[in-house]
């Protein structure tokens, strides 16, 4: 599980919208599934290579995760740039 937020930085909740908890399995199953985010600013991708054409699957104005082949990808679709806090949860 990983636990991530958006400009940590900034006075609580000004950036509720990007935070959440997020389950990944980087394995043979690729999944991916949010457990819960506040305001519905995080979309989760199983098995879609967001950074090889898979791009086009990625809302706009959220933040994008998936997991492809042993690795965890976050795709920044919100408009600006942007500092994310992500922490595992084992």
């Amino acid at each position: 599980m990983m636990a991530i937020s958006y400009n940590n930085d900034q006075a609580f909740p000004t950036h509720q919208t990007y935070v959440g908890i997020v389950w990944c399995d980087t394995g043979s199953s690729q999944n991916t599934t949010k457990l819960t985010s506040e305001g519905g600013g995080i979309t989760v991708h199983s098995a879609v290579d967001l950074s090889a054409g898979g791009e086009t699957a990625s809302v706009d104005s959220h933040i994008n995760i998936s997991t492809v082949s042993g690795t965890i990808q976050l795709k920044n679709r919100i408009g600006t740039s942007a500092t994310w806090w992500y922490n595992f949860i084992a």
